[in-house]
């Protein structure tokens, strides 16, 4: 009789264990699939949350960088400052881009272009990477952390540099910045490159195919009067020099420079003059009778600038 009683609490209890560990069981095998599904469809991928960020070694600055995917390749694009201090020169191919399993298996280099070719203190620049691997593509969305590292020319290093704009003879050092790029992948969005206001002759761009970008325009003009005082006699002389710079920071020729002044004391021998070969344009400014302050303003375009030239008493 006891073992009869013994032998149905026993089978009580393994029903109920059964019963337990079919009830729970189940409920724990969709929660499991539940979280597959949502870790698989990447709504559980940490990646997605994390924030974005673009750290470079001192001097060069992220302003802009995307991860993006069409149905042919992958792009990576970083957009930048120069913030070094002093002129730089990019050669094709400087630009080499570090992935883990992103677009080719395992850890691989992919190499760019950064443009323009030189880019002047405080300028903006942009590089892009094209990836034509198609083994490992991320999803939407997901979170890829990359290297990035930029071979520069150091322009200025080279003593002829300011004379001859060449930032790539032999003699000047190559340089190298590096940093990491974190962000998750994007659908493609064609970057802007004609009407960014950079001339981008690493990237094709040439005075015929983007007038917009690559047309030399005045950008800036200095003024000065040589010698600022002279005697109000009626024919002492001031020598006045505008000097033109385009926005690639090189003088420009055949600009027209307009000269007025704000008094009528005084004549100047020409009103509109064109820069010559060195960006200069020269009017000189005959004194008047009567000892006064006159100011003389040039301007090409947007760019312009003033002087003072002082109508002394005379001796």
């Amino acid at each position: 009789m006891r073992g009869a009683l013994l032998f149905a609490m026993f089978d009580r209890r393994g029903q109920a264990a059964i019963e337990f560990l079919t009830t729970y069981g189940l409920a724990l095998l969709i929660i499991l699939a539940i979280i597959g599904i949502l870790y698989f469809s990447s709504i559980l991928n940490p990646g997605r949350y994390i924030q974005r960020q673009c750290m470079l070694e001192s001097g060069l600055e992220c302003s802009a960088f995307s991860l993006m995917k069409n149905d042919t390749n992958i792009t990576f694009l970083l957009a930048g400052t120069n913030g070094l201090g002093r002129d730089i020169g990019f050669e094709n191919g400087s630009f080499t881009l570090t992935v883990e399993n992103l677009g080719g298996v395992g850890k691989k280099n992919y190499t760019g272009t950064c443009s323009p070719s030189i880019v002047k203190k405080g300028w903006g620049f942009m590089c892009i990477v094209t990836i034509n691997d198609r083994q490992r593509i991320p999803q939407m969305g997901e979170l890829r952390n990359m290297l990035v590292s930029f071979e520069y020319k150091d322009c200025e290093s080279d003593t002829n540099y300011t004379q001859s704009h060449d930032c790539f003879a032999t003699s000047v050092p190559t340089r190298t910045v590096q940093g990491t790029v974190n962000t998750q992948m994007e659908a493609y969005a064609a970057p802007l490159i004609c009407g960014n206001g950079r001339c981008d002759d690493n990237f094709g761009e040439t005075i015929t195919n983007c007038p917009a970008d690559c047309t030399p325009k005045p950008r800036r003009l200095s003024l000065t009067a040589q010698p600022s005082a002279i005697p109000a006699n009626g024919s002492s002389v001031s020598t006045i020099t505008a000097t033109v710079w385009d926005q690639f920071g090189d003088r420009l020729s055949g600009v027209d420079v307009t000269f007025t002044k704000n008094t009528t004391q005084g004549t100047l021998s020409g009103t509109v003059n064109s820069t010559n070969a060195s960006g200069i344009a020269v009017v000189y400014l005959t004194s008047g009778t009567v000892p006064t302050t006159v100011l003389v303003t040039a301007s090409a375009e947007t760019a312009n600038d003033s002087t003072i030239v002082r109508f002394t008493s005379p001796s």
